[in-house]
C-alpha cells in the first residue's frame, strides 16, 4: 500500500456467519503474498478466531491494555506465511471488556503497530453487538461484511448497518 497501513475490520450480522474464518484467510493470503499482515482477534465476548488458533493462550490483546503484559509475550507468528496474531483471551477480572478494547491504551498500541505493518486485519463482534462494534471502530479505517448466503436476510443486515452509526455501506 502507498498510504502506509490499513485497517480492515470484519463483521457479521449474526454469529457463526464464517467471518472469523474468512478474516483468518484473508490475513494468511496477503501474508502470504509477501505483506506484513498483523490479524487481531478483536471479539471480546467471542474470541473463536483465538480458540481456533491457539486454544492454549493465556495472554491476549486485553492483557497488553490493561499493562499486564508486553506485545512480545501475547503476539504470536505463523512460521510458514509470516501472519502475526494477536490473540483475544476473556479475562473475568475486568468488570468492561468492552470499554478496555475501547481504551486510548489500544488505540495506541494499534498506532503503533502500523509503523510494521501492510495491514492490519481485525475480526470483529458481528453487528448485533453494537457496543463492541463501536468500540473497535475507533480504530478500523474500511469494513468487510460477512454474510452467510442464502441465510441472512437482507433487511435485517440493513436494519444492523443503519443502526451502527460507526460502520458505513
Amino acid at each position: 500500500p502507498d498510504a502506509g497501513c490499513h485497517v480492515i475490520g470484519l463483521t457479521s450480522y449474526l454469529p457463526t456467519e464464517g467471518k472469523s474464518t474468512i478474516a483468518a484467510g484473508v490475513a494468511s493470503q496477503m501474508a502470504a503474498s509477501g505483506r506484513r499482515v498483523l490479524l487481531i482477534d478483536g471479539d471480546v465476548r467471542n474470541p473463536s478466531l483465538t480458540r481456533a488458533l491457539f486454544p492454549d493462550a493465556k495472554l491476549g490483546l486485553l492483557d497488553i491494555a490493561v499493562g499486564e503484559a508486553n506485545l512480545a509475550q501475547v503476539m504470536r507468528r505463523d512460521t510458514a506465511t509470516g501472519l502475526a496474531i494477536l490473540p483475544m483471551v476473556p479475562k473475568t477480572t475486568l468488570r468492561n471488556p468492552t470499554e478496555t478494547l475501547a481504551s486510548r491504551n489500544v488505540k495506541l498500541l494499534i498506532d503503533s503497530l502500523k509503523n510494521y505493518c501492510d495491514f492490519i486485519i481485525v475480526d470483529m463482534a458481528p453487528l448485533i453487538s453494537t457496543v463492541d462494534v463501536l468500540a473497535v471502530s475507533r480504530f478500523v479505517e474500511s469494513y468487510m461484511l460477512v454474510i452467510e448466503w442464502g441465510t441472512t436476510k437482507m433487511e435485517a443486515v440493513r436494519h444492523a448497518v443503519g443502526n451502527a452509526p460507526a460502520v458505513q455501506m
